[in-house]
């Protein structure tokens, strides 16, 4: 059975990108031309910034016990060890899955070039988005239910606003929550004892920051992944420096930021994050821990939702002694983690891949070398079930369309032509032959009744299309059964008419095929497989 899908789910910079073409080299690092040992060399990763953060991370992950772990944690002690990182928005339970694929990938590349591919020392860590305020984005998961029918299940706690998620606690419906779950799943084997773990670690008035990084921890136990957290304090007090800095150099910043993705629309590209002139890609927190993007206009700092302005001495005053209501943007926190951390690889999702393209010639301004941007794992779980539905049918998945009408539709149309007494397809080919030659007599009658011809034919053709159509509308509802299991086929790749791997939540797989699944989903996608792949499970 195939193994690849083909549709087009994502940006063309990430495209371009993932093929090797040379449209996006002025962009991004080429990823055909990556030289590991040339790219680390140059982010001098023995430098005493380095050290020192080097020295926190090994404290905020002083609880990881495995013997992968505590490798990791040794490499930090040396000066030539480089970071490779990825992080994501903290949705509940890493949701939806793809959050798993690029840790996956990163724990892969980081054991591909431990060894022996560098003569450098590769540390894998993800870092807790938790300064992000999205508060709708993660709030919710997805799930198939018992009847194999996709649901959204949204966490009933209170929305802050702009409030970062590092001051988030959960609330009691959480427990309620975690059991509506439950409910909605098929019980297996592994339910009570995944939902007993879930409810241990997202607990009523525990942080989401550290109910997610026990989770992470517990799945992911034995791999030896790593954890930043930007939030707290002591990195907030490092990266005040970074901060003054952004502050400082602004102009520069913005210019350099302007340049690159007016470059990218010259190219036919189309900007991830759009150019906004008065932004300092600077959030503060002003009243009741909100988050503000600073903006500037002439010689003034100011916030939009304040008449107030300060002056840049003010600012920086701020951003001294005030560095934990202090936060980066989206266009500033890649540049924040080379600043914090020697950064030899991002491990990017397809609309990072095409923002990131944007950032090129904003980290010169800070004496940062751009990282390298490794693709993440892209796909599609699919279950015993859905495979025999594969294997009986036969459709065409490679290619499959996002909407489920479609993909029914063009089956039983090609179920159709592929009958040898088809009488729509002997028709059409009728047509086609008698409208050329009804096209040669008009031709020799008046030429220009040759368009009126044209025309009439092409009505008989759409006359025959429709009524091929309702044909197949009634094929459909007569093979109830076959049409039931293209919708479930149709379903698995693309729950809600949403790829799987950016709606459903591992928590449906955990409790359908245990915690062996990990290990199992890690063996087997492939690292340096940049087409979205197919996983039979």
């Amino acid at each position: 059975m195939n193994n690849i899908l083909k549709t087009s789910i994502y940006n063309s910079v990430y495209y371009d990108y993932i093929n090797k073409t040379s449209k996006t080299d002025g962009f991004i690092d080429s990823l055909h031309r990556i030289s590991w040992d040339e790219k680390v060399s140059s982010l001098n990763p023995s430098s005493d910034r380095y050290q020192q953060i080097k020295q926190l991370l090994l404290k905020q992950n002083s609880d990881l016990q495995s013997d992968t772990a505590k490798i990791y944690l040794e490499y930090l002690n040396h000066p030539d060890s480089v970071i490779l990182i990825t992080g994501q928005q903290l949705g509940l339970f890493a949701s939806p899955i793809y959050t798993l694929y690029k840790i996956i990938t990163t724990l892969k590349l980081a054991e591909f070039l431990n060894s022996g591919i560098s003569s450098f020392r590769y540390v894998p860590v993800f870092w807790l988005e938790s300064e992000d305020h999205d508060f709708k984005e993660i709030n919710h998961i997805g799930v198939m239910d018992k009847d194999f029918q996709p649901i959204e299940m949204l966490y009933q706690g209170k929305n802050r606003d702009k409030v970062s998620l590092r001051l988030y606690q959960l609330e009691e419906s959480i427990s309620t929550f975690i059991s509506d779950i439950k409910a909605k799943l098929l019980k297996t084997e592994f339910s009570n004892e995944l939902f007993d773990d879930l409810n241990q670690y997202y607990r009523p008035d525990r942080d989401w920051i550290s109910a997610i990084r026990e989770f992470l921890k517990q799945i992911f136990h034995s791999f030896g992944l790593l954890y930043f957290q930007p939030g707290d304090e002591e990195i907030k007090q490092m990266s005040v420096n970074f901060f003054t800095d952004l502050l400082q150099k602004g102009e520069e910043i913005k210019l350099a930021f302007y340049k690159q993705s007016q470059a990218l629309l010259a190219q036919g590209y189309h900007n991830q994050v759009p150019f906004v002139p008065g932004q300092t890609y600077i959030h503060i927190e002003r009243d009741g821990n909100q988050r503000r993007h600073l903006h500037k206009n002439g010689n003034d700092y100011f916030f939009k939702d304040s008449d107030q302005k300060y002056t840049q001495t003010e600012v920086m005053n701020l951003i001294t002694t005030q560095p934990t209501l202090v936060s980066s943007t989206v266009v500033s926190r890649p540049l924040l983690q080379s600043w914090l951390l020697p950064v030899a690889a991002y491990i990017a999702g397809p609309g990072e891949i095409a923002y990131w393209a944007q950032l090129g010639h904003m980290f010169p301004v800070f004496d940062l070398v751009m990282p390298i941007l490794y693709p993440r794992i892209s796909a599609t779980l699919i279950e015993p079930k859905i495979a025999r539905y594969l294997k009986k049918h036969s459709p065409e998945i490679e290619t499959l369309p996002i909407k489920k009408d479609k993909f029914i539709e063009e089956y039983f149309k090609n179920l159709s032509h592929q009958k040898e007494e088809n009488p729509f397809r002997e028709l059409d080919n009728s047509l086609e032959r008698e409208g050329l030659k009804l096209e040669s007599y008009l031709k020799t009658l008046d030429p220009t009744l040759i368009d009126l011809g044209k025309k009439s034919i092409e009505r008989m053709k759409q006359t025959l299309y429709n009524l091929e159509n309702r044909v197949i509308k009634v094929k459909e509802k007569r093979e109830g059964e076959l049409t039931n299991h293209l919708e479930q086929i149709h379903t698995a790749f693309f729950p809600q008419e949403i790829p799987q791997e950016r709606f459903i939540s591992v928590i449906y797989f955990l409790n359908k095929f245990g915690p062996k699944f990990i290990e199992r989903i890690f063996s087997n996608l492939e690292l340096h497989h940049f087409d979205h792949q197919l996983l039979y499970l």
